[in-house]
């Protein structure tokens, strides 16, 4: 969400083909950090051993 609020306030200020390119840059990498949290964290907890009794 602030990679858009941030997106548009750049482009308003300067509306070029580098700044469009920036800005979906900067959406697939929120994306993708949003798709790969819980992967490591399941991996992460999985890897983790049960306790003994």
């Amino acid at each position: 969400m602030i990679v858009v609020v941030a997106g548009r306030q750049a482009l308003a200020a300067q509306s070029n083909r580098t700044m469009w390119i920036a800005l979906g840059v900067g959406v697939l990498i929120t994306l993708a950090g949003l798709v790969l949290v819980p992967r490591v964290r399941s991996a992460s907890d999985s890897a983790t051993p049960a306790p003994r009794p």
